[in-house]
């Protein structure tokens, strides 16, 4: 015969062993599925803001590289390698405004006539090391 205290702790380890059971299912098949699809969706949102993030810097970019691209200065500035257009036009605080780390112009023949590199994040130029990239 079992005595009481043998019966309270079986009793009772039963019931741990009940609830701890039912905790792990209630967490298995009722919140885990619940957190997936939340991290899912939060991971989703994030994708769809870096995506509408790079879009708006592409956007940007365009524009910025058709105003360049079709004004006369810029023309001029390939047939006459005025140096007065690089102070204008081309200066550290201009990269810094567009956000964008080099420059490169080519003539007709697609020939580098000018090409600047910047280094953003450190604010400062780096040596024209990509010019040849484009002969």
């Amino acid at each position: 015969m079992l005595s009481i205290r043998k019966k309270a702790l079986i009793t009772m380890s039963a019931c741990l062993l009940l609830l701890l059971t039912l905790g792990y299912l209630v967490t298995q098949f009722v919140l885990m599925p619940s957190y997936l699809t939340l991290e899912d969706q939060m991971a989703r949102e994030n994708v769809s803001r870096v995506l509408n993030s790079l879009r708006d810097d592409l956007d940007n970019l365009d524009r910025y590289v058709t105003v360049y691209a079709w004004s006369d200065d810029a023309g001029t500035f390939i047939r006459t390698l005025d140096y007065g257009y690089i102070v204008s036009n081309l200066q550290e605080a201009n990269f810094m405004q567009i956000r964008i780390n080099a420059v490169v112009y080519t003539n007709t023949q697609n020939q580098v006539v000018y090409s600047r590199e910047f280094q953003l994040e450190y604010g400062e130029e780096i040596p024209n090391s990509m010019a040849h990239s484009f002969m």
